[in-house]
């Protein structure tokens, strides 16, 4: 059964098995499974005052575009935009034997960039079931 979280000014929906590991002093809330493979993180920009930005998925797509050449992630795969209830835009890359899925989300006002990323180790099932549940999570906040 998922719960609903409120976190950094946002609701979620925290899905079975996750839970809120978040540390003191970071900047982006964490979310993992005790019995699971990776971490998901979330960071926020909440809109206060002033020009609405009015984020189109275009705008989304270059942030995620510039954040991934930034950190050198190479070629992306599985990208994917969406324009509702959220806007929405997703990639997954392979670097330095990591796993990571990136996504920009809005309201076309705020803003939250979330991050899974889990280690590529032989020893570990390929079992992305928790970049799945990920998505679902991302897909429900809601900003205040």
């Amino acid at each position: 059964m998922t719960r609903r979280v409120a976190f950094g000014g946002v609701m979620m929906e925290l899905l079975p098995g996750w839970m809120d590991t978040t540390g003191g002093g970071e900047h982006a809330f964490t979310f993992t499974r005790p019995d699971g493979f990776g971490a998901f993180q979330v960071s926020l920009a909440q809109y206060r005052s002033g020009p609405v930005p009015a984020a189109t998925t275009s705008v989304l797509v270059e942030l995620l575009d510039d954040r991934a050449d930034r950190h050198g992630l190479g070629e992306s795969f599985d990208r994917s935009t969406d324009e509702e209830p959220l806007r929405v835009a997703a990639a997954s890359y392979r670097a330095d034997g990591d796993f990571i899925r990136m996504w920009y989300v809005s309201d076309g006002a705020s803003f939250a960039f979330a991050t899974y990323v889990r280690r590529l180790d032989l020893r570990i099932p390929d079992d992305f079931a928790e970049v799945s549940d990920c998505e679902v999570m991302v897909r429900s906040i809601v900003f205040n």
